[in-house]
């Protein structure tokens, strides 16, 4: 075993991948004994009770013949294990060199989209309000100018008249054309893009965040916790992504939560690009 460790860094040629390929099947036999041996080995232990010093020897041995056994499946799998980590390492190796260019290009993108998008998202408001504003004073002006036909009536003495144009007046409507919209799926040659407006969460002050949850300002819901068969607790966890999915729940509409204690939450836009079969 201490040789396998020693070798798991080394590089190891493409043909090793062909030097045992079936070396379960070849020791299908070996395997099955194995097996029925450690069945029978673990029953042993499970009905002797160490009630006196026999007793006591007896489950000494069962322990010593299953460390024996440890080291004989060790030694008869070892090099075959050892070959099969290997290969496995030159391939995601291999793997991640292919993916690390192309993987770092789709974040920059992403970064530089979201960045843009949230700027002209603001661009859009700003243009949006403006058309309303001008869309509620021409109302105004159009309201003012038959309340103004309407008083000239009424000193006539058409009164019929002015009071339809009083009525006119309180139903002015002035449609304003659609405010430009930002679309949410970009297609181009490679396929096509969809964007949805999200936020990110980030722990600025983890003491702060401790503080609210034991005041009561976080729920406990935000620790992930590793619990032991014993029902010990030997992990507890406090991630940024426990505290965004809280804080998702307290959203209205598409309005940013406030910030958690101790985080601070940003808007972003997140992507997700589809081809023809919806992936």
């Amino acid at each position: 075993m201490k040789e396998a460790k020693k070798s798991k860094g080394e590089s190891l040629p493409i043909q090793a991948a062909i030097a045992e390929p079936d070396v379960l099947v070849k020791n299908a036999g070996a395997i099955k004994q194995f097996q029925q041996q450690g069945e029978a080995l673990l029953a042993e232990a499970m009905t002797i009770e160490i009630v006196d010093d026999a007793s006591r020897e007896r489950m000494a041995e069962v322990r010593e013949r299953g460390r024996q056994m440890v080291k004989a499946v060790d030694a008869k799998f070892d090099t075959a294990r050892d070959t099969a980590y290997k290969i496995y390492l030159l391939v995601k190796d291999r793997i991640s060199g292919m993916k690390r260019d192309p993987e770092e290009a789709q974040k920059i993108a992403e970064r530089k989209m979201s960045n843009y998008d949230l700027k002209r998202e603001q661009e859009l408001k700003a243009i949006q309000a403006e058309a309303e504003r001008k869309r509620l004073a021409e109302e105004e002006k159009e309201r003012q100018r038959l309340l103004a036909k309407a008083e000239k009536a009424a000193e006539k003495g058409n009164a019929e008249k002015a009071e339809e144009l009083r009525q006119a007046a309180e139903e002015v409507i002035v449609f304003s054309p659609a405010a430009p919209i930002m679309p949410k799926t970009i297609e181009t040659d490679s396929g096509k893009t969809s964007s949805k407006k999200d936020f990110d969460v980030r722990i600025t002050n983890p003491k702060e965040v401790i503080a609210a949850l034991a005041s009561g300002h976080l729920p406990p819901g935000i620790i992930a916790a590793k619990r032991e068969p014993e029902g010990h607790y030997s992990e507890l966890k406090i991630t940024a992504a426990a505290i965004k999915k809280w804080a998702e729940q307290q959203r209205l509409g598409d309005e940013l939560p406030a910030a958690p204690p101790g985080c601070s939450i940003k808007a972003v836009f997140k992507y997700r690009g589809f081809d023809g079969n919806g992936k």
